[in-house]
């Protein structure tokens, strides 16, 4: 027997599928069917009322997002004819108990449209009472122990459950593990995943510490030997190893690991390379891309048909004789597309396998420029709308520091000039000390008059006349320190602050128009980029389609070599060992493919019915 637990959101759509079949056309595929604590309903009832009911239990638990368990149950051809209903009845049941699921809400069916007999449990995993979820902790375990103990009770044919013997578990584990690399581990991070959904491409899956380590021995020397991104490429290979482009560096890759180009050793970084080969990888990569592509279009030039003359033909002709030329050209650019194979079975499989690899390259290039543009063109509008601001910001701290002056002298353009005169002669510190100190070094400041000798005699004769009157020596402010004279006092000590500030402003509009310069040239330089791998005839969609044809010559090259084809080849040892591995995982893939398909069979399942 063979259980699969899934679990989802809608109860109708489920209970829809498994009812009526896809779209309500095949009802009497159902053999036969029953429910459990669903208060009377029948699963041969309204399936929409089950699922209602279903619902209303499972809204008590507002933390469970999805309380569908559906468990398809299969049993081999050779066990149909020890089943029957009660039979089945009786392994759903106890699959149920075991589980801790008897008093939970469920509908059991059974279907006979394949040729395995085979039943559907749907499960509320919402408790109707206590209104808890029941965990999907070790859920695989648990099933197929109460799976594997059914069968030899009921003396049926025995499958080999996972979780049900752990020897047999760790034998497993050990056949898998001599195939190099076929575990998933190590993962690509939180953010690779997230970059990779943002810019729909696979995520890159690092090599670990011990792949690194032998990939830094391997490799590493070849740095440091090459002379240009030309020959550092040949050398990458011919072991097997690629070099694509990644954010503002590189990472190097066989075709199904990245590792980052410092982690190859201390003396090895991209703007070392640059400074060491006299290039840019940037420049590079671009030229190898418009390389490759020239490459491919003789390629198929050379395999397209010659055109005929169509218009010579009568129109009748003409136009069957222009959709059988261009049903040529298509295949015709599908081969070149995709290469000749040679019958050198491993030197077919090392072709394959690098020219997959260059336009995985090319194709993040590409991918790296559009990202490239994207971000230019947003960060030039994002300066571009600071540097308003700024100008307005500007305007603001201007209008404060020559307000000061207004605020304090009485002639403050003079006094600015004079700011000025002292900022170029002893810097701006000096300069603010010294106003602090003096603020008359300015000129004269608002609440302040120079002693004339004229209004001190006439004030004298004035106290003559009216002594001790209040206000008798107002002409003569000099003496008085008044409201107004303190007031411009503090503005003028004052000046280095708001003079700080002025500038500070001024720095930041010019830094900012300096981002905008820097983001304009960027912008206009990934336009140019982009502009040429669109010359070239590159773009995304095709880009996809030739990296597609190409894994599908890689496939079929791994088909058709064998391990001794590989061992007898002229490639370096590194390769040799590398299109092994290669060719492992590829039959281990195959093996597990088979596995899934043959289980498969006894479920006919729409997944994607299972969410509303």
């Amino acid at each position: 027997m063979i259980g699969k637990p899934i679990y989802g959101n809608g109860f109708r759509g489920c209970l829809s599928y498994l009812s009526r079949g896809r779209e309500g056309k095949n009802p009497e595929r159902v053999e036969w069917c029953s429910t459990r604590n669903l208060g009377g309903l029948a699963a041969n009832d309204d399936h929409r009322q089950i699922g209602r009911t279903m619902r209303a239990t499972a809204n008590l638990s507002s933390r469970t997002k999805k309380p569908v368990l559906h468990l398809p149950i299969s049993w081999t051809k050779g066990d149909a004819s020890k089943l029957d209903r009660e039979t089945m009845e009786q392994v759903a049941d106890k699959v149920l108990t075991e589980l801790g699921l008897e008093e939970h809400q469920a509908a059991i069916y059974a279907h006979n449209d394949t040729g395995h007999k085979h039943v559907h449990i749907i499960v509320n995993r919402v408790h109707p009472e206590t209104g808890k979820a029941w965990s999907t902790s070790r859920d695989w375990q648990r099933i197929n122990k109460v799976l594997a103990r059914e069968e030899h009770a009921l003396g049926l044919e025995v499958v080999d459950h996972w979780g049900v013997d752990m020897e047999r578990d760790l034998e497993r584990v050990k056949e898998r593990l001599q195939v190099e690399d076929f575990t998933d581990w190590p993962r690509p991070t939180d953010g690779e995943q997230k970059q990779a959904e943002r810019e729909q491409r696979l995520p890159d899956k690092p090599f670990s510490k011990e792949q690194t380590k032998d990939l830094r021995e391997t490799i590493g020397v070849d740095f440091e030997e090459a002379s240009s991104w030309k020959e550092l490429e040949a050398r990458l290979a011919a072991k097997g190893f690629t070099l694509m482009p990644k954010g503002q560096g590189a990472v190097i890759t066989d075709g199904r690991q990245v590792a980052k180009l410092s982690q190859m050793g201390r003396g090895i970084r991209l703007k070392g390379l640059e400074e060491q080969f006299g290039q840019s990888y940037r420049d590079w990569s671009h030229a190898r891309a418009h390389e490759l592509a020239d490459e491919q279009g003789r390629k198929v030039k050379q395999a397209l048909p010659e055109k005929p003359d169509f218009g010579k033909m009568p129109a009748n002709e003409r136009r069957a004789a222009e959709r059988v030329w261009k049903g040529q050209m298509d295949a015709a650019r599908e081969r070149a597309e995709r290469g000749q194979f040679t019958g050198d079975a491993a030197y077919d499989l090392d072709l394959a396998d690098t020219d997959a690899r260059y336009w995985m390259q090319v194709d993040r290039t590409y991918r790296e420029t559009e990202k490239q543009h994207a971000y230019a063109r947003r960060r030039l509008s994002y300066h571009e709308g600071r540097e308003g601001k700024a100008v307005d910001w500007l305007a603001k701290r201007e209008s404060d520091f020559l307000g000061t002056f207004a605020k304090a002298y009485r002639d403050p353009d003079k006094a600015a000039g004079l700011w000025d005169e002292l900022i170029s002669k002893h810097g701006m510190a000096r300069a603010g000390q010294m106003i602090r100190d003096n603020p008359l070094l300015l000129g004269r400041l608002h609440g302040h008059r120079t002693l004339n000798p004229n209004k001190v005699a006439s004030a004298f004769k004035r106290t003559k006349r009216e002594r001790f009157k209040l206000g008798e020596f107002k002409d003569v402010r000099f003496f008085e320190n008044n409201d107004r004279r303190k007031e411009a006092i503090r503005e003028a000590r004052k000046l280095t602050r708001e003079y700080e500030k002025f500038r500070k402003s001024q720095d930041i509009l010019q830094d900012i128009r300096a981002k905008i310069d820097r983001a304009r040239a960027d912008v206009e330089r990934s336009k140019r980029e982009l502009d040429g791998l669109h010359e070239k005839g590159l773009t995304r969609k095709g880009l996809e389609e030739t990296l597609k044809a190409l894994f599908v010559r890689r496939a079929k090259a791994l088909g058709r070599v064998t391990r001794k084809a590989i061992r007898q080849s002229d490639l370096t040892d590194e390769r040799k060992e590398q299109l092994e591995r290669v060719r492992n995982r590829y039959e281990e893939r195959k093996r597990e493919r088979t596995r899934q398909r043959e289980r498969g069979r006894a479920f006919d399942l729409d997944l994607d019915l299972f969410d509303d």
